[in-house]
């Protein structure tokens, strides 16, 4: 199944959006958000809640902490966006959405 196809799907969509709101809550995050690889290579938030990037926003692989999380593989937690230098702007300007 191809991945647009996937994430089309009610189903799909319901599931992440369950388990990203259960991860912002375990954590007491103010956000969470789920970010995929696309085929072009482009990173795309496909599921988010509280004060994180809108899905469909297009994130770039090379900065920030959602560069650092696609580079080492791993979710990362940042306690204060506001302090963190890994945090760009456009992530900042989310947190008081």
């Amino acid at each position: 199944m191809a991945e647009e196809q996937y994430w089309a799907q009610p189903d799909a969509r319901e599931s992440w959006q369950a388990l990203v709101e259960l991860a912002q809550a375990r954590v007491g995050a103010t956000g969470a958000a789920i970010v995929v690889r696309s085929d072009c290579g482009g990173l795309w938030c496909k599921v988010s809640c509280g004060a994180a990037p809108a899905v469909g926003t297009r994130l770039d692989p090379q900065s920030g902490l959602t560069g650092l999380c696609f580079h080492l593989g791993l979710s990362l937690l940042c306690r204060d966006t506001d302090s963190e230098p890994k945090v760009d702007a456009v992530a900042r300007s989310h947190k008081s959405t």
